[in-house]
Formats: C-alpha cells, sequence, structure tokens
C-alpha cells in the first residue's frame, strides 16, 4: 500500500505544480492569501501527512469513514485531484471531515447538500466559527483539495485535538551526556597500542 500512495505523489506532482501556479497568481492578483506564492508541492504532501497522522490520533476511520461509508484516506487524499472519483465527491469528503472534527467540539455540523449553492460557504463558515483561521476566499475550497485545504484542516485538527489534552511535540532524542563520552574517549584511547612500548 505504501508503495502505491509513493507512486501516486510521483504522478500527482505535476498536477500539484501547476495547481500551486495557479493558486500564487490567484493570490497574487486577489492581493490575498494564504501563501503570497506558488506552493511546493513537498509542502502540500507534508501537511495532507500531518493531516491525516492527527485523523488516526482522532480514530477517524472508525467515526468518520465507516459511518459515511468512505474508504481511509490516502496520504494524497486531500493534497491532489483523484481522478477515480465522481466530481463533487472528493469535495463531500472535505464536508464529512469538517462534520466529524465539528463534533468533537460539542457542534452539530450536518454536510450540505451538494447541490446547495452556498454549500463551500457553508463549509467555510463553520470552520470559521470553530476557531479556523481561513485568510483566503472561499472559492479556495471548491475543489475539495489543494494547498488551503490541507492548512486549514490541519488547524482545524489542532484545535480539537487540543480540546481533547492532546498534546503534539517534537520526538526527543537521547543526549550522550559529558560523562558518557569521556569514557567513551578513554576506551578508545586504552585500545590504541603504545608504539613507544613496541620498540
Amino acid at each position: 500500500r505504501e508503495t502505491r500512495e509513493k507512486r501516486a505523489r510521483a504522478r500527482c506532482t505535476n498536477s500539484v505544480a501547476v495547481m500551486s501556479d495557479e493558486s500564487g497568481a490567484a493570490s497574487s492578483s486577489s492581493g490575498g492569501a494564504s501563501s503570497g506564492g506558488a506552493v511546493a508541492p513537498s509542502v502540500v504532501f507534508a501537511l495532507m501527512d500531518d493531516v491525516l497522522e492527527k485523523l488516526k490520533l482522532l480514530n477517524y476511520e472508525t467515526y468518520l469513514c465507516k459511518p459515511r461509508h468512505v474508504k481511509p484516506f490516502t496520504h494524497v487524499h486531500f493534497a491532489v485531484p483523484n481522478a477515480a472519483m465522481k466530481p463533487g465527491e472528493l469535495l463531500m469528503h472535505l464536508a464529512y471531515t469538517v462534520s466529524f472534527l465539528s463534533s468533537y467540539l460539542g457542534r452539530r455540523f450536518d454536510p450540505p447538500d451538494p447541490y446547495d449553492p452556498d454549500f463551500v460557504s457553508r463549509l467555510y463558515m463553520e470552520m470559521q466559527a470553530c476557531g479556523v483561521e481561513c485568510n483566503f476566499p472561499h472559492h479556495r475550497l471548491r475543489s475539495g483539495y489543494g494547498y488551503e485545504v490541507c492548512l486549514v484542516l490541519s488547524q482545524f485538527c489542532d484545535i480539537v485535538l487540543t480540546s481533547q489534552n492532546v498534546l503534539l511535540a517534537p520526538p526527543q532524542y537521547p543526549v550522550a551526556s559529558d560523562s558518557a563520552s569521556a569514557e567513551d574517549t578513554d576506551d578508545i584511547e586504552d585500545e590504541i597500542p603504545d608504539d613507544e612500548d613496541d620498540e
């Protein structure tokens, strides 16, 4: 499965690059935006990786995927378009995710009808009501994928995890103490033969 996802990333890199260029152009013309320029594909993929790991901490497969009959998300799910999906299906997955995350905050948000003309704006307003900073026009969410989608989902997950007293901290690596380093140095010196003794 991991190999298939890596191949999917490779196939989609060009798509993300084009999407990012368009996003950057729109950002410059609208004076808006979160990025202010083109977003590297690696940034979008990294954000989606973060989103997926945070959703796993919230047991999304049990409480989001199973009730909605949705397959577990891949590492590129909201990062790039998926040709295997029906039009609008990815946007519905975004709506399901917003509804799932809102429920942890004691809110009830029913995904709008996909034919509702205010579908995207309702998603946008719900995330704002939950404390997510949406510093871009709501139409950036219309595709259901891309930098802005991954960005707000990552922020939303952080808000929910904080409400559940889940602290995300960077990994801690053991650091050798000075005494241990000194002992290692002494051991190495003991192993070095004394040339003067040999003579």
